[in-house]
């Protein structure tokens, strides 16, 4: 599909719905941007763990993309340094 799209004055583009339904990005989602010799590249976000990259039950903490494994394995080392 090839669509063409304006960019505005603030810089913006909007993803077409249709684009957007096709990728399962809903609104307010991010997406990545990247660019390739001439090209534009912007896929859909896939939240990955900043510890070991898995992209199963990722949240945010502190800005930061992390897994529920990792924020846990954190989070009792630092309980576990406290004690010292």
């Amino acid at each position: 599909m090839l669509l063409q799209k304006k960019v505005t004055k603030a810089g913006s583009v909007t993803i077409p719905t249709l684009i957007r339904e096709q990728l399962n990005i809903p609104k307010g989602a991010a997406v990545e941007l990247e660019t390739k010799n001439e090209e534009l590249i912007i896929r859909k976000h896939i939240p990955t763990c900043v510890c070991c990259g898995t992209a199963d039950h990722v949240v945010t903490y502190a800005g930061l993309e992390i897994c529920q494994d990792c924020l846990k394995k954190a989070r009792e080392a630092s309980d576990n340094n406290g004690d010292s």
